[in-house]
């Protein structure tokens, strides 16, 4: 049986061209929770959790509780961890954390060993008043022609947007689909006033997104799209808070393979809904430079991979990789790698803990995510400080702790 490891899958074929503090304190036991990836939050028991040396090697194996959680001292030698987990459609989750360190980290989401279920409910429409025959039905910001529609009960809630383009009135409804298998739709549902918001006009080159964060419903699920084709509103009768995004994709062909390239920017929308500049992750010869030098670094004899992203920007806060690759038994390997801005990443090594075959390295996608979350301090404080945000009460309102960041993508498809 061949191990997997990151420099079998990447060396033939790269893309070229284009820490944590000694005074952290010491104090907490390593710690996770997993849990399913679903609109419900569902407990995801018995993870495979691999604790690995600097050399990649498996030295310790887990698994989390009945309750997805995993409590234990972070093992001698141990540099970095893996999850590993195996859902319905025969499909292999590996997360690996470079720099593991003696902390609580919070949750994980895996997709769900058996599938995520939907319950369908169906919205209907025949109930609104003739004096709204020219206004349009929007959800997800699409015209539904007033036609029912059709959305999973384990969402919650939903949220429908009556609009009249001549006389721009604007109007939200947050319907529960709880417990019912449909709704009949009147107009007193539309309750939630909206608040135009005013972009930049640097920002022409861009798609632009308005959506909003609901309190204490399904970890503050995303509601109340609206997107640039359309006027951008805000719903705050509704939504706890409203994130304004922009985002652009960029391709290129690069030695033969097609790359294409994301630039995010979020940004919370004041009362007003004035926004101010956006931070953006731009490509730049920074970006290229670096990535250069990793790509590089994937021919090392030793079998390590250094990055060093910090030169793309100082507000730079993680580093991820995700490769997708095809495997025999499992269809699809998922593998996540989650690092620092800067660090080193060894050839890894999972032993026998699913019976994975040989990767074909000749078919592969590549993402490289890098994210600012305009947080100050350093990679240690910066997990901490996201475990924090997750284990608050008000998960709608911890979300947006870190709602202000920026994002560069790259995707190449091998």
């Amino acid at each position: 049986m061949k191990k997997i490891t990151l420099l079998a899958a990447l060396t033939s074929t790269v893309l070229v061209g284009c820490g944590s503090s000694d005074d952290a304190e010491k104090s907490e036991s390593f710690q996770l929770q997993t849990y399913t990836s679903c609109l419900q939050e569902e407990v995801y028991s018995n993870a495979q959790v691999l604790f690995h040396n600097s050399n990649g090697d498996v030295i310790a194996h887990h698994k989390t509780d009945n309750q997805g959680i995993l409590k234990t001292a972070l093992p001698e030698n141990a540099q970095h961890f893996s999850i590993m987990s195996a859902n319905a459609n025969s499909e292999l989750d590996i997360i690996t954390m470079l720099n593991a360190e003696d902390i609580d980290y919070g949750k994980f989401y895996l997709a769900a060993p058996s599938g995520c279920s939907c319950t369908d409910v169906t919205l209907n429409f025949d109930n609104l008043s003739t004096s709204y025959d020219d206004y349009r039905i929007l959800r997800n910001g699409y015209d539904n022609g007033g036609l029912p529609i059709e959305v999973c009960q384990e969402l919650g809630l939903v949220d429908v947007i009556l609009a009249n383009d001549t006389t721009g009135d604007i109007r939200s409804a947050l319907i529960d689909v709880r417990n019912t298998s449909q709704v009949d739709v009147t107009e007193d549902m539309f309750s939630g006033r909206s608040t135009l918001i005013e972009f930049p006009y640097l920002y022409d080159d861009f798609t632009k997104q308005v959506s909003g964060i609901v309190k204490n419903v399904n970890r503050g699920r995303f509601v109340n799209y609206t997107f640039d084709d359309e006027p951008l509103y805000s719903f705050n009768d509704h939504a706890e808070k409203s994130i304004a995004s922009i985002y652009r994709y960029q391709s290129q062909s690069q030695a033969g393979v097609e790359v294409r390239f994301l630039t995010l920017a979020n940004q919370l929308v004041p009362d007003n809904g004035v926004l101010e500049e956006f931070t953006i992750l731009d490509l730049d010869a920074n970006f290229s430079n670096a990535f250069q030098a990793f790509s590089q670094s994937l021919n090392n004899e030793n079998g390590l991979a250094d990055y060093d992203f910090s030169s793309v920007s100082e507000q730079l806060d993680q580093v991820d990789f995700s490769l997708y690759l095809p495997e025999s038994n499992y269809g699809e390997v998922y593998w996540q790698i989650v690092g620092p801005v800067k660090a080193q990443i060894p050839d890894f090594k999972f032993n026998d803990t699913f019976a994975i075959e040989a990767l074909q390295a000749n078919q592969f996608r590549l993402n490289l995510r890098m994210y600012a979350f305009q947080f100050n301090g350093n990679y240690s404080e910066f997990r901490r400080a996201q475990t924090a945000r997750q284990k608050r009460s008000n998960l709608a309102a911890a979300t947006t702790d870190f709602t202000n960041y920026s994002l560069l993508r790259v995707t190449a498809t091998y």
